[in-house]
């Protein structure tokens, strides 16, 4: 079976200035990906490619084995392309009810009935989309999108509208609806936490001068615990550099020496999550800052430091490290 997403070195500029360079991608069957990366850095310009809105200047994509768009030549309209969309905007009908808007693609009653069945509203096909939530909208959106069974749903900043008490339900929603009609998906966010709460793979999109190029792809949990570049560390969680001189299986550093998952040598650069450090009562270092977050007080000591602890700002003290740390080179890819 072929890939249902195949992009081979996309690039594209707008009036000269360059936004994707180089970029390769691509979702196997049944995969949630989501492309991360910061605001304006390419993310939007490489799925609109992938759905016919923008012909790409450079480079080829494949939906299920089939060329849509090569060298900056349409060859398969979006129309035809059997892909479902979701943005921001939702872009629902105003004046169609629930049910017309998700069954416009795909009139068919049952169908219709089934999907806001799947999405959580089954007694609101009736509402127009002003009545509903913003959450709600999400999910007709949603709906609307799965009507004609596409084999590739692309979902760009589909919870951008929506307060964060409902996000993580929505998303639990999405990925249990996407993976229950069998779509393979492609996500675009800036958001860390959708692209790793949700993706079986997540690809880091970073902006060059000659244009956006993928810096890591794989599992959430491989780009957390081991980014290939300190920008992608920030990309993908909260974290602090540290500076060292690595000798094997340790590394010297204003806070100590600590210890390193894989052997390194010469000057590096430490990756800490807040996580991986403790504040102790011996030290130099004051608490600047402390803010609660998921149970735990969470604190930013003078120098940029930050760690875990339950000390009042003003307090000083050092630094003890949990485990070792992973250690990317200064002159590691953006």
């Amino acid at each position: 079976m072929s890939d249902p997403l195949v992009c081979e070195a996309i690039g594209h500029s707008y009036d000269g200035t360059p936004v994707l360079d180089t970029v390769d991608l691509a979702v196997a069957p049944g995969e949630f990906v989501t492309v991360l990366g910061s605001s304006g850095c390419g993310k939007t310009t490489l799925l609109r490619g992938v759905a016919g809105l923008v012909t790409p200047e450079r480079g080829r994509i494949s939906l299920g084995g089939v060329v849509v768009s090569e060298g900056g030549r349409e060859r398969v309209p979006t129309e035809r392309r059997r892909v479902g969309l979701v943005f921001q905007e939702y872009a629902l009908f105003p004046s169609l009810t629930v049910a017309q808007n998700v069954g416009f693609a795909a009139p068919e009653p049952a169908r219709v009935a089934a999907l806001l069945a799947l999405v959580g509203l089954p007694e609101l096909g009736a509402r127009k989309p002003a009545q509903l939530s913003g959450g709600q909208q999400q999910r007709v959106a949603l709906a609307r999108a799965l009507a004609p069974k596409p084999t590739l749903l692309l979902l760009d900043e589909p919870f951008a509208n929506v307060d964060a008490d409902r996000r993580e339900r929505l998303g639990a929603a999405l990925k249990a609806t996407t993976r229950q009609e069998g779509a393979s998906v492609l996500l675009v966010t800036h958001d860390r936490q959708d692209a790793l709460s949700l993706s079986d793979r997540v690809v880091t999109l970073v902006p060059t001068p000659s244009g956006a190029v993928v810096a890591q792809s794989g599992p959430p949990d491989a780009l957390y615990h081991r980014p290939v570049s300190a920008y992608v560390a920030s990309l993908t969680g909260a974290c602090w550099m540290l500076d060292g001189e690595a000798s094997g299986a340790t590394a010297r550093t204003a806070h100590g020496e600590v210890s390193l998952v894989r052997e390194a040598r010469g000057p590096v650069t430490l990756v800490v999550r807040p996580e991986q450090a403790r504040f102790v009562g011996e030290g130099t270092r004051e608490v600047i800052d402390r803010r609660f977050s998921e149970g735990r007080w969470r604190l930013t000591l003078t120098g940029g430091a930050r760690c875990m602890g339950d000390a009042p700002v003003g307090a000083r003290g050092g630094l003890a490290f949990d485990g070792p740390l992973w250690a990317v080179s200064p002159a590691s890819p953006a």
